[in-house]
């Protein structure tokens, strides 16, 4: 059965017919040889009935004279019957008087059946008669004859009803392969039609409607689906090139211009206007319009909260006028009939449940908008919104990025104006403290040199901060670059380590650990310099107790250490990285690296350690003064010569700075 199913319509039609009437036509055949099969019998009973009693009334007289000779002669004669395979002739007492059979049919004497009546025996027909003379049975005649010609009718009638079967089944399959294709010939066509436009996506093609029949019905049923994915996909194309339209720019005029532009070209409606909410005034504002004159348009009076838009502005739903020159609810018809509008429709600007506008358009003959047409453009409408919103969002962080720009600039050059200034008076002050320390003014007694270290470490503090916040403003001006010079690192370090051999008035002590056959390297000498003193002078400010300890240490191309360093990485520990990404193994490095015992910084505060103005604890009470720019700047400068900086603490234990600066190929000192 399921191979029937596959097979094409047209065969299948084709054999329907060809079963059918085949089937019709055997069902007759077979009727009609049941019928020879019951009815031939019976004609045989008969003919043998009428023989017998022909037969009998003539051995009627060899009965009464008892001449057996006679009435042998007489059965002889069926012989002229060849159907007729044997005949007794029975006295009354039931003896058999006379007999006869055929050549090599002897059959023991048979028994005379009712009267009026036959059997059918071993395939062949037995009928039973009196034999009367003048009222008075004198015996019983008993015929018995073979159904040879049965059998041969049977052979004959099923020849010719497998004959006309199968003329009919020719006749049937002409006759079908023609009266298929009133069936067939539509519904092929359909199916092609449907496979051609799966495959083509051409959905402007239609069907020929060639009946009124149910076919028929099927093709109209096509046609109006064929037409309504044409107009569903005309919308999607309209939606799509709208909103790639509209979101390819994100300037305001530019959008509803190309939002016009596109509802021009796609929807064939005379007039399209766009009115924007001001959310200062609480007034639709219009601001683009189509096919319309635009001066016109923003002149009229009904724009400030009287005309069909503003309706849809309070309403926030669509809102369809099928004549505005008579409707009612227009304040202002002369405006439409002067620019020969008739039918209106408005359409909301809703994002995220704002109201931002109103979409209108507008016929120049009455027009009933369908309600499939006012969904469409609803959600055009939704698409503009989301257009226009990103638009005024847009032009929104312009101003602020531009206010921004501004101010920043502004902070930048108060804070580099203000960092020069205090310089200045602030190293006079240092001067003359540094004089009456000294005894130039006279001699002071240890309490006055106590409080003038005090006066000097606090400007010194102060110095420190003021020159941080030039810097980091320097920096973020763009205004600083790397003067690279090939210099002694052995000899940069012994000059580093000369600055802080001063007494400390802590329990801390400064460890050095370094080779004494460093190469000479090139990079900018001050920058890596203060790159050092910065993480050092954090260390001893964060360290009460113990020890820091700075160390210095070639890393060559090639080895496991320098194969890991990162040229702008986010590993897992926090660091600090330079403008740039990869790994670069022909670049030999330096690793210097700053420990100390101190306070340690919490987990917290390490992603952000390197921000600018940020501390650890930044709270108004903290007990370690600075503004949070010396990390900052670390990084900055650690970022200009090519290199990193990354940290890694724990709170209570210590902190370790490690900061990798390349310098090129090695080259060992004389």
């Amino acid at each position: 059965m399921q191979r029937f199913r596959d097979i094409s319509i047209r065969r299948k039609l084709t054999l329907i017919i060809m079963a059918t009437s085949g089937a019709a036509l055997l069902l007759a055949g077979a009727s009609l040889l049941v019928y020879e099969s019951v009815a031939f019998p019976k004609s045989v009973a008969q003919h043998l009935s009428s023989l017998a009693v022909v037969i009998g009334n003539n051995s009627a007289a060899a009965i009464v004279f008892d001449d057996e000779n006679a009435a042998n002669e007489i059965l002889a004669a069926l012989r002229a019957t060849p159907n007729v395979v044997s005949g007794y002739i029975y006295r009354k007492d039931r003896t058999v008087f006379a007999r006869y059979a055929r050549a090599g049919r002897m059959t023991p004497p048979q028994c005379p059946t009712q009267f009026h009546d036959y059997r059918v025996v071993d395939k062949h027909v037995e009928v039973c008669r009196p034999i009367v003379f003048r009222g008075e049975i004198l015996g019983t005649i008993s015929l018995r004859s073979d159904l040879r010609e049965w059998q041969a009718r049977l052979w004959n009638y099923g020849q010719i009803v497998v004959a006309i079967l199968a003329l009919s089944l020719v006749v049937a399959f002409a006759v079908s392969a023609v009266l298929q294709r009133v069936v067939s010939t539509p519904l092929l066509s359909l199916a092609r039609l449907a496979r051609n436009v799966s495959n083509e996506h051409d959905y402007s093609v239609r069907a020929s409607k060639t009946s009124q029949d149910e076919i028929g019905v099927l093709v109209d049923g096509f046609n109006d689906m064929l037409g309504q994915i044409q107009q569903h996909l005309k919308r999607v194309t309209a939606l799509r090139d709208v909103n790639l339209a509209v979101t390819a720019t994100l300037d305001l005029r530019d959008v509803l211009n190309i939002l016009l532009d596109k509802v021009d070209l796609f929807l064939s409606y005379s007039v399209a206007t766009i009115g924007l909410l001001n959310k200062q005034t609480g007034l639709l504002e219009p601001v683009a319009c189509r096919n319309l004159d635009e001066k016109e348009w923003r002149a009229e009076e009904w724009k400030g909260g009287c005309g069909s838009p503003n309706e849809v502005l309070k309403a926030k739903e669509p809102l369809l006028i099928p004549n505005c020159q008579t409707d009612p609810r227009i304040r202002d018809p002369e405006f439409y009939r002067g620019n020969g509008l008739v039918s209106y429709l408005g359409v909301p600007l809703i994002f995220k449940d704002e109201i931002l506008g109103v979409l209108s358009f507008y016929t120049k003959k009455e027009y009933e908008f369908h309600n499939d047409q006012i969904e469409f453009l609803s959600t055009l409408a939704g698409q503009a919104a989301i257009a226009i919103n990103n638009s005024r969002l847009y032009e929104e962080m312009t101003e602020l990025a531009a206010d921004l720009s501004k101010s920043n600039k502004v902070k930048d050059e108060f804070l580099s104006v203000m960092s020069h200034e205090l310089r200045t008076p602030l190293n006079v002050v240092m001067g003359y403290v540094a004089m009456i320390k000294d005894g130039l003014y006279g001699s002071i007694s240890p309490e006055q040199q106590e409080a003038l270290e005090k006066v000097m470490s606090k400007a010194r503090d102060q110095l420190t901060m003021i020159t941080g916040i030039l810097h980091a403003t320097q920096i973020e001006a763009e205004r600083v670059g790397a003067e690279m010079q090939p210099f002694s690192l052995r000899d940069f370090l012994d000059d580093l380590r000369s600055s802080y051999e001063v007494r400390l008035e802590k329990d801390l002590a400064i460890h050095w650990s370094h080779s004494r056959d460093l190469p000479a390297i090139t990079t900018d000498r001050e920058k890596l310099k203060h790159i050092l003193q910065n993480l050092i002078n954090n260390a001893i400010k964060f360290t009460e107790k113990g020890s820091v300890e700075v160390s210095a240490r070639v890393v060559a191309a090639g080895e496991p250490g320098a194969a890991r360093l990162p040229l702008a990485d986010a590993s897992r520990e926090h660091n600090a990285a330079p403008f740039g990404t990869g790994t670069d193994n022909r670049l030999c490095w330096v690793e210097f690296t700053v420990a100390d015992t101190g306070i340690g910084i919490p987990e917290s505060a390490l992603p952000n350690i390197f921000d600018k103005f940020h501390q650890a604890d930044s709270s108004e009470t903290r007990v370690y003064g600075g503004v949070g720019l010396g990390l900052y700047i670390v990084k900055q400068y650690a970022a200009l010569l090519g290199g990193s900086v990354t940290v890694k603490s724990r709170p209570g234990k210590g902190s370790t700075f490690t900061v990798m600066i390349p310098y090129g190929t090695p080259e060992p000192e004389a």
